[in-house]
Formats: structure tokens, C-alpha cells, sequence
């Protein structure tokens, strides 16, 4: 590849990216970008690392707002703090977004590391042995990343995790004897995985073991230096805000018996009895189920619609050797039994996708070795011209594998903004100068839109909603057509309950006109009937069903 045809593929690389993000906008797509978006905002106005909502009830809250770092790695809301400076975001994202060119601003650093990916990938892909050619495939693949692509622009971690995990593997591929400053390199780069990941430590273990083969003592001892100089400074911080490095609570999630425990309330009921009082044959059951699910996540999002994988399969073979690319197997496979047998339910819900964005590099990278290997062999074995059989059956796989990534894209994008235009929406009905603290699906995103606090949903019995609202203050209920079982009458017949006084059913206009509508409560007087609250007029919500 000429050199100016490789700058021009690097410009519309980064074209695509800036179109997605621009596409975007300022709306937040799912609960983790909103998370990191709103964070980010509290740090950028110079409120600091705080959340002026709850996710979840792992580490009992007392009140709101509380310290950010309980539950999810801090190191995307920092990025998302310097786009917000950049876009000069408010306090509340009010008017409709979609295409705006703010949207760029807002994800700038993830936009800029998404763009080093291929060329990353490809330094990658020559330090396990691979020449041009094979490089070239490499970063084809990284530009054609499937279900990543709509991901790669979002305020999230996977473009770090991209970035990070390249430079890790492209590090433990050239560690020698002397140990040094590349076994520090390695330990620091773990270190920044562990800022995006909880999962970190598995990457800091897998380092000690290469510095170790590597250097022995001295490497392992690197290794570690490496990795405290990034993440002690943290460590300081959650020791300061928390008493101790790891926030409390933390552990419950590994007695999760459903996805929704993770929302539990209170959350003190997440114990080993109860988790092993569902049955061995239960538990694993779900691991099982886990399993296959996290099987589908690795052919379809690693292994790209299956198109990527074949190849990669090949190139790995032919590199087996390798101490970095078994070092990469050990680490597939660690991801996947950690995200299936320790924490089978949030690793289906994305953990397991999340975990793998370190890896993809390494795949691509293999790939990019396998596909010019096996199209010669088909080429022999069919009497082609080997040339011939890369560009032409080569660059039809990936073209196809680019179109299904826009597709997705687009899919995605569009999606994204169903929940930023139903909240707005529903802060539109809200009574003019009443504060809507409101217990609802996705706190983070209510708070990146309004600006007022909010908690989650609770799972586990109907009464905690009266006991939630009474402690956190929080007098409204936004009850959607996602919502618990244990709370179905409440969205199906809607009336006054359990201390909530039913207000009306929320109705959306265009763009999200096709949504199901959402009920509002107000909660009004705790069960005992003490401390009742006046009840305020609502405007614009018509009552019923």
C-alpha cells in the first residue's frame, strides 16, 4: 500500500468516527455513557468525582449525591470530562438532539483514541512476525470492527481498552531477558486497563507471569512498579472517600441469582445463603445458559459475524508458539470463565463484551496474519493467483464485514436516542418550578438530561419503592413499560398505592411517538400515614390509562 493511499484510508477512518460522533450529538445512548457523561460533567463544572443519582444500592448509600468509583472504573468519566469543558455542556441537555457538531467536542478523546486503533493493530501485527501485507489486513479489520463500531465514539471505555490492550500485547511480545523498562511499560499498561475495567487485576496477573518468564524476579518486580505508579494515586483517592482502596459492597455482586438483583433494595439481601439456596442444579443451570450466550458474544463481536474469526484461528495457529499469543488464548479464556461461572449475569449483560475490547486488538492482529496464509493456500489448491484471491475474495469479505458494521451502526445510533427523547420529554410535562427527584429506570440518564438527582428502580418487593422515596427524598415514581414484576399492577391498573398517589399516564410526540407510555406516582405519605407531603398539580399529563 502506497503511502498515500494509506493516509487517505486513515483520513476517512477518522472521517467515520467524527461522523458518529457528530451523529450523536449530545445524548447519551445507554446507562454506562450516560454515567461517564454526567461524572464527567460533575468533574468539568468543578463539582468533583460524585454521582448525583444511584445506579444501584451495592454499597448503601446514605444520601445524595454520593462518591463516584463505588462500582465502575473512572477513567472514561475523565475523558468525558474534558469533552464536556470542550463542548460546554450545561447542567441539563433540554432541547432535542441529534446531529450536531457539539457531539464531536463532547467525544474528542474517545473519538482520538478510537483513531490510533489500526495503526496500533498493525504495529501489532509486524511484532508477532507479520510483514506489510499482513499489517495492512490488520488494520482492514480493526476499520471494520462490527458491533464495536457505534461503540468506539461513545463515552465509554472500549476505545481505551482497544488502545491499552494493543500496546500491552505489542509490549509482552518484545520483553526479553533484561526485564527494564518494558516490563514497567507492561505493568503501567495494566494499570490503565485497570482504570477502565474492574477486570484489571487479571491483566496485572498475566503481566507478573511475562515479566516473570521474561526476567524473573526483575521483571515481575517492574511489573509491579509499573502498575502501582497508575493506579496507587487511585487507591489513595478510594481509601480517602471510602475508608479502604475497594469500596464496600462490591462483593455482593457475585450473589447475583438475576440480572435485576443488581438493583435490589436493600441490598443487604445479596448473601451467599441466599444465592445457594436457589439449588446447585439452578446455579448451574445459569452458568451453562451463561456460557453459550458469552460463546455467541465471542463469534459474533470477536470473531466479526464469524467473518474475522476463521482467519484469526489460522493466524494463531501459525504464531502458536509464541509466548504473547498463548498468553492471549490464557486471557480469552480467563475472561470468559470470569464472566461465566463468577459473574454469569452481568457478564451476558455486556460485561463479557465490555472485557473483551482488550482482546480485539490481538484478533484482528491474528487475522491480519491468517488471511493472506490461507488465501494462498486456497489460492494453491484452486489453481488461483494468489494476488488475486487477497484482493479480490480478500477485500469481499471485508467489504462485506463493513457494511454490516454501518449497518449496526446506523441501527444503533438510531436507538440511542429513543431514552434521551422520552426523559426530555417527560421533564417537558413536569410542574414548572417543582424539583423532579424521581425514582426511575436510568438515573444516570435522567441526570445527564434534567440535571435534578435520581434513583433506580428497586427490585425485590413492592414495598421498597415507599421505603426508597422516604429515605433518598425522592417524591416521584416514572414508572415505564420496562419495569419490574413485582410492580406490574402498578404499571398495568394504574391507582393511588402503598403511600404513591397515581398522577397520570406520560404520552411522547415525535420522534419517540412509538413508545409505550409511562406512569406517574407521586409519593405522598410514608405506610404508617405519617409525614404525608402536599400533593402538586401536575400540567400537561392526561390521566388514565
Amino acid at each position: 500500500m502506497s503511502r498515500a493511499l494509506r493516509h487517505a484510508s486513515t483520513l476517512l477512518w477518522i472521517g467515520l468516527l467524527a461522523l458518529l460522533a457528530t451523529g450523536q450529538g449530545w445524548r447519551a445512548g445507554y446507562m454506562d455513557e450516560a454515567y461517564y457523561l454526567t461524572v464527567g460533567r460533575e468533574l468539568a463544572h468543578g463539582r468533583g468525582m460524585q454521582e448525583p443519582f444511584l445506579w444501584n444500592y451495592l454499597t448503601d448509600p446514605q444520601s445524595l449525591p454520593q462518591p463516584a468509583g463505588g462500582y465502575w472504573a473512572p477513567a472514561a468519566a475523565w475523558l468525558a470530562a474534558l469533552g464536556v469543558a470542550l463542548a460546554r455542556v450545561p447542567d441539563a441537555v433540554l432541547a432535542a438532539t441529534g446531529w450536531d457538531g457539539r457531539g464531536l467536542l463532547l467525544r474528542v478523546g474517545f473519538v482520538a483514541l478510537a483513531a490510533l486503533v489500526p495503526g496500533l493493530t498493525a504495529r501489532l501485527t509486524r511484532a508477532l512476525g507479520g510483514g506489510e501485507t499482513e499489517a495492512r489486513w490488520a488494520a482492514r479489520w480493526a476499520m471494520a470492527p462490527a458491533f464495536y463500531l457505534a461503540f468506539l465514539t461513545a463515552a465509554d471505555g472500549f476505545a481505551g481498552l482497544m488502545v491499552l490492550g494493543a500496546g500491552f500485547w505489542w509490549t509482552a511480545a518484545r520483553l526479553d531477558a533484561r526485564g527494564g523498562w518494558r516490563a514497567g511499560l507492561l505493568g503501567a499498561l495494566a494499570g490503565g486497563i485497570h482504570l477502565f475495567r474492574a477486570e484489571g487485576w487479571l491483566w496485572l496477573a498475566l503481566a507478573i507471569v511475562l515479566g516473570w518468564r521474561a526476567a524473573r524476579g526483575r521483571g515481575a518486580a517492574a511489573v509491579v512498579f509499573g502498575y502501582l505508579a497508575i493506579m496507587a494515586p487511585w487507591w489513595v483517592r478510594q481509601t480517602r472517600v471510602w475508608g479502604a482502596p475497594f469500596p464496600p459492597g462490591q462483593s455482593r455482586v457475585l450473589w447475583l441469582t438475576t440480572y435485576n438483583d443488581l438493583f435490589l433494595y436493600p441490598a443487604s439481601q445479596l448473601t451467599w445463603a441466599r444465592w445457594w439456596a436457589r439449588g446447585w442444579r439452578a446455579l448451574m443451570h445459569e452458568r451453562l445458559w451463561a456460557l453459550g450466550q458469552n460463546l455467541q458474544t465471542l463469534l459474533a463481536v470477536q470473531g466479526g459475524l464469524a467473518l474475522v474469526l476463521p482467519w484469526a484461528v489460522l493466524g494463531g495457529w501459525r504464531v502458536r508458539g509464541q509466548r504473547v499469543v498463548r498468553a492471549a488464548v490464557g486471557m480469552e479464556l480467563a475472561l470468559l470463565g470470569l464472566m461465566t461461572v463468577v459473574f454469569p449475569h452481568p457478564g451476558v449483560r455486556g460485561g463479557f463484551f465490555h472485557a473483551s475490547a482488550g482482546l480485539q486488538p490481538m484478533v484482528w492482529a491474528l487475522a491480519g496474519l491468517g488471511l493472506p496464509a490461507g488465501m494462498r493456500a486456497l489460492a494453491r489448491r484452486r489453481g488461483w493467483d494468489p494476488n488475486h484471491a487477497q484482493r479480490y475474495l480478500g477485500t469481499g469479505l471485508w467489504a462485506l464485514l463493513m457494511l454490516f458494521s454501518l449497518g449496526l451502526a446506523a441501527a444503533r445510533l438510531r436507538a440511542w436516542g429513543i431514552s434521551t427523547c422520552l426523559y426530555q420529554q417527560a421533564y417537558a410535562q413536569w410542574p414548572q418550578g417543582h424539583p423532579a427527584r424521581v425514582i426511575i429506570n436510568n438515573p444516570p440518564l435522567w441526570t445527564w438530561v434534567t440535571g435534578q438527582p435520581a434513583v433506580v428502580t428497586p427490585t425485590g418487593s413492592a414495598q421498597a419503592y415507599a421505603q426508597v422515596a422516604e429515605r433518598y427524598r425522592v417524591p416521584w415514581l416514572l414508572l415505564e413499560a420496562n419495569h419490574p414484576p413485582e410492580v406490574r399492577d402498578w404499571y398495568e391498573a394504574p391507582r393511588d398505592r402503598d403511600g404513591f398517589h397515581y398522577w397520570g399516564t406520560l404520552t411522547w410526540t415525535e420522534p419517540c411517538a412509538a413508545q409505550p407510555p409511562a406512569r406517574l406516582y407521586q409519593y405522598t405519605a410514608s405506610p404508617s400515614g405519617k409525614g404525608t407531603r402536599s400533593l402538586i398539580p401536575l400540567r400537561n399529563v392526561p390521566r388514565g390509562k
